[in-house]
């Protein structure tokens, strides 16, 4: 992967932007399928991204141009995340019910971004930062929520969990989410951004709120421990249920002036009891700059998690009442992960080729490039 100077600042930048947990859809039919996809690791299908970095602006602007267009033809250094667990599911369903995949061979992953030496940036910002040139079927709005990862992630030093459809199934996600099976569902689309677009409406449109009952969060703590075996994998349980929470926009939870809303908290959080409560969430996503004309593409879901999760921390700590604003570390502990040891971040950028041009500045030294200014 190369970069310039300012690229890197770019991305640096947006590094903060990225939230905790991001999921992610893979199967037998994933770029090089279930042998660099699975529960030991998430590998790229360039084989060649353990190695130092080569190639100039053009072979990377080529690169990410192929791979958020889905030429799998062409080997990308990169794997897909996204912020929306709804995007992850509807995904896997498509491999199910469009491509005729067993559900048992089609698996959602959930990763822990924590690690602020983790090599992953909003797709967004990629965009901009490499100036890639919006055409039809290619524009920028289309990844919001949608973050790259350079190169693989291991089991053996990154948090992440993997969890097959066949056992969320058997867990109630049909109970949970009626609306992504049933037969107008067209659960086995191929038009996918557009079935997520009107998932999205469905879950969430203020006139047909369903209320959240002791079932619901039951199901979710369910849906969650499927993410967890034994002791490995007990931090994901928390947060992966209040994901599945906020796939709904759920009567009295979410908005503001909802009296109840203090109930139904405290009723999670007894239902989530005995959970490992994350200590942050990770950067704020930005979608600031998105055209009014576009406010579909915002993943909803994706902000309800961050705003329910939030207020769970917290008043699992006593932290808050219902007229405080989120503090800092609620609102992701972004000054936490800039205090990270320089020599985490360098074990997982010395796949970068950052390019140093005259033009850069002499005055302010980014961390970053101050690690990372030579060609590895």
């Amino acid at each position: 992967m190369y970069m310039t100077a300012e690229q890197s600042n770019i991305l640096h930048d947006a590094r903060h932007r990225v939230p905790r947990y991001l999921f992610r859809a893979f199967s037998r039919g994933s770029r090089d399928g279930l042998h660099a996809n699975n529960d030991a690791h998430i590998h790229p299908d360039d084989t060649n991204w353990p190695y130092p970095a080569f190639g100039d602006a053009a072979g990377t602007q080529h690169t990410l141009e192929q791979h958020l267009t889905w030429h799998t033809a062409h080997a990308s250094e990169f794997t897909s995340w996204t912020s929306s667990l709804l995007c992850a599911l509807r995904h896997a369903m498509r491999k199910a019910y469009h491509w005729s995949e067993p559900s048992a061979t089609v698996f959602i992953a959930v990763l822990d971004t924590a690690n602020f030496a983790l090599p992953v940036w909003p797709a967004a910002a990629l965009f901009d930062a490499y100036s890639l040139q919006p055409r039809p079927r290619f524009q920028r709005h289309y990844y919001l929520g949608e973050y790259l990862v350079r190169g693989g992630v291991s089991a053996a030093g990154t948090g992440f969990r993997v969890v097959s459809l066949e056992r969320l199934r058997e867990a109630g996600l049909h109970g949970l989410l009626p609306e992504l099976f049933g037969p107008g569902a067209y659960r086995g689309t191929a038009q996918l951004a557009c079935r997520i677009r009107d998932d999205r409406d469905d879950l969430c449109r203020p006139g047909s709120l369903k209320p959240l009952t002791r079932r619901e969060m039951a199901l979710c703590r369910r849906l969650g421990e499927c993410f967890a075996e034994g002791e490995r994998g007990g931090g994901f349980v928390f947060p992966v249920a209040v994901a599945f929470l906020a796939l709904r926009r759920w009567a009295g939870l979410f908005g503001e002036g909802n009296s109840g809303r203090a109930v139904l908290e405290c009723e999670i959080l007894d239902e989530l009891e005995g959970l490992e409560v994350p200590d942050g969430l990770g950067g704020e996503e930005d979608f600031r700059g998105v055209s009014e004309s576009h406010p579909r593409y915002i993943p909803e879901e994706a902000t309800l998690f961050r705003t329910l999760c939030q207020r769970l921390i917290a008043y699992s700590r006593d932290e808050r009442t219902d007229d405080q604003e989120p503090d800092d570390e609620e609102r992701g502990g972004v000054q936490d992960w800039a205090d990270l040891a320089e020599n985490d971040v360098i074990a997982h950028i010395s796949g970068l080729s950052i390019h140093r041009t005259p033009q850069a500045s002499e005055g302010f030294v980014n961390p970053f490039l101050a690690m990372a200014g030579r060609r590895l």
